[in-house]
């Protein structure tokens, strides 16, 4: 079904792939597509630590989509660089909340130090510094997934993702009551003073009023921010 839906839009990027899919179905019976109404609209993919939340399966351009990554077992190295408890908002066929940057040459500068880092993500820093990088191990650890047709609920820990074991508990918990409501919990111990960086990424400029009406829009998407606690944030962008 999903095949066929890609050839009639006419990607040309995509429909490429095609002729290797017959390929490979040469020797099977031919299979009746069937639209997907009766899987669940979300799924926890356990071994990449990548759980994908849609409020739809059907069309991504009247749908919305948010994905946290926390507890890959292929840590955060190569193509999978973003750290733990990252998230991603993408609606109505539009990215929204992104990781931010395009990589210019392998390795460079910009490529290892801002792309590979905490700070080009939807994440948090500590005492201004992400994650640690490019590690093969386990990152992070997946507490909780569980999906219903209205509401789904995620919850990672990355504590153990900091240098120097600064932090005791950075658990991040996302409700997503389907279709378009939004609820980002995080949950922060450290074990001295720390300051914690918010961080927010997107492709247009965010329209900020305060820190409880911050929006972001591309093209027929938008969202809108609102930073409940704790009060008095102070709000920049770059």
């Amino acid at each position: 079904w999903y095949v066929e839906q890609v050839a009639r839009s006419g990607n040309i990027r995509e429909t490429a792939v095609l002729p290797y899919v017959a390929m490979l179905r040469a020797s099977y019976p031919e299979v009746k597509s069937k639209v997907p109404t009766d899987l669940p609209t979300s799924r926890l993919f356990r071994g990449n630590g990548i759980a994908v939340m849609n409020s739809s399966l059907i069309s991504a351009a009247e749908a919305i989509q948010i994905q946290l990554k926390c507890g890959s077992r292929f840590g955060n190295y190569s193509h999978g660089f973003e750290s733990a408890n990252t998230f991603l908002l993408n609606a109505f066929g539009e990215r929204l909340l992104i990781r931010s940057g395009t990589r210019d040459c392998y390795g460079s500068d910009y490529h290892k130090n801002y792309m590979w880092d905490t700070q080009s993500q939807n994440n948090i820093l500590v005492n201004g510094k992400g994650q640690i990088k490019r590690r093969c191990a386990k990152t992070g650890t997946m507490l909780d997934f569980s999906t219903t047709p209205e509401l789904d609920r995620v919850k990672g820990e990355a504590a153990d993702c900091y240098a120097e074991g600064i932090l005791k508990t950075y658990t991040r918990e996302i409700l997503f009551r389907k279709p378009s409501a939004i609820l980002i919990i995080d949950r922060i111990e450290a074990k001295e003073p720390v300051k914690l960086d918010f961080l927010l990424h997107g492709r247009k400029p965010f329209q900020i009023r305060d820190q409880h009406n911050i929006t972001q829009q591309v093209g027929k998407a938008a969202c809108t921010i609102d930073l409940l606690w704790p009060a008095k944030l102070n709000v920049s962008q770059t």
